[in-house]
């Protein structure tokens, strides 16, 4: 019987986020790459974080997620600064903005930030780790952040709590079983 690996067991590797970044165009696509691969946020909250979420003086980000669930996520000091220095003497209002048709400011969307994840993907040569999806998602990030996470020893409920999952089953359905790089790992150290 053939074993099926779960969506969330294929995930990118750390040369290949990096690789990723690197293609960014500009500090703001650097940026959302590096909340969803290193805070493990969702398009939508990245899309929609505002500066007051932001407590520079803690690194931490405050997000509203799914189900309009409050959670607070540790980020890198360098990910902060990478902020701060983005967002110049910006107050208030969406950390990523589109300028709409009436001239006023909304946040970016969704599918901009689908569409420049994929094209630094694309400029860095990588494909999505799931042979069922072309190129690389958002959510490809995300599941990176969690595989990160649990390859650091990062105990399953912190996990559940950092991606906002209600209930830990959903992120041991998701997370708890070995991705296919750490088999293959495993498997190539046996075989040197």
């Amino acid at each position: 019987m053939k074993r099926q690996l779960k969506a969330g067991q294929y995930c990118l590797k750390d040369k290949q986020v990096q690789k990723l970044m690197d293609k960014c165009l500009n500090i703001r696509d650097r940026l959302l790459i590096e909340l969803m691969a290193f805070a493990g946020l969702r398009r939508g909250e990245v899309a929609t974080l505002e500066v007051k979420d932001i407590d520079f003086k803690n690194n931490v980000l405050h997000v509203l997620g799914k189900g309009e669930k409050l959670r607070t996520i540790p980020i890198k000091p360098e990910i902060a600064q990478n902020l701060s220095f983005w967002l110049g003497n910006q107050k208030k209002g969406y950390v990523f903005q589109a300028k709409r048709k009436d001239s006023q400011y909304s946040h970016i969307g969704p599918d901009s930030i689908n569409d420049i994840t994929e094209a630094a993907g694309i400029r860095a040569n990588i494909k999505n780790p799931n042979p069922k999806l072309k190129s690389i998602n958002p959510h490809s990030l995300r599941h990176y952040y969690a595989r990160w996470l649990k390859s650091k020893n990062v105990r399953i409920e912190t996990i559940a709590a950092l991606l906002g999952h209600n209930d830990v089953k959903t992120t041991l359905n998701e997370y708890g079983n070995q991705s296919l790089n750490e088999i293959q790992e495993e498997l190539e150290n046996i075989w040197l």
